[in-house]
C-alpha cells in the first residue's frame, strides 16, 4: 500500500468535512502531548461529531488559536471547556463552538480501545492525579 503524507491544515479539511458529514475520520497522532495514552506516529484515532453533553475525560479534536489540538477535557464551566494534554501543564481555555469532534476510540499496536471503556477511564484517572509527580520523577532519569 501507497502511504501519502499531506500536511496537517489539509489533513483537518478533510476532517473537518468528514466529520460535518455525520461520518468518522481516522488519522495517526503526530506529537507527545497525550502521552502515554497515544504514541506519536503509531496511535490512530477515530473522531466522530458528539452533541452536547461534552463529559469531563473526552479527548477532543479541536480548533486553537491558528491550530489544530487533539487533548482531554478536564474541566467544564457552563460554555467554557478547559482542555489540556495529559503530558502538559499548560490549558486552553476554548467554547463548545471550537469543538471539532470527540475520540470514539483509538488503536496502538494493534490494540483497539474505546474511549468510554472502563478500564482506560480509570487508568486516565489515575494518571492524572499522579501526573504531576510523575512527569518530575521522569526529569530526573
Amino acid at each position: 500500500m501507497k502511504k501519502e503524507v499531506i500536511a496537517t491544515s489539509e489533513l483537518m479539511n478533510l476532517v473537518i468535512d468528514s466529520i460535518n458529514n455525520n461520518q468518522k475520520a481516522t488519522f495517526k497522532v503526530t506529537g507527545s502531548s497525550m502521552t502515554p495514552f497515544f504514541t506519536h506516529g503509531k496511535t490512530s484515532v477515530t473522531i466522530r461529531k458528539k452533541e452536547l453533553p461534552y463529559q469531563k475525560y473526552d479527548v477532543i479534536l479541536f480548533k486553537y488559536k491558528e491550530s489544530f489540538k487533539l487533548h482531554r477535557i478536564i474541566k467544564i464551566n457552563d460554555e467554557k471547556i478547559v482542555a489540556r494534554g495529559d503530558a502538559l501543564f499548560a490549558k486552553e481555555m476554548i467554547s463548545t463552538f471550537d469543538i471539532i469532534g470527540v475520540v470514539e476510540s483509538f488503536e496502538t499496536d494493534g490494540t483497539i480501545t474505546l474511549s468510554d471503556d472502563k478500564s482506560y477511564l480509570k487508568r486516565v484517572k489515575r494518571y492524572l492525579l499522579f501526573k504531576p509527580i510523575s512527569l518530575r520523577l521522569r526529569r530526573f532519569k
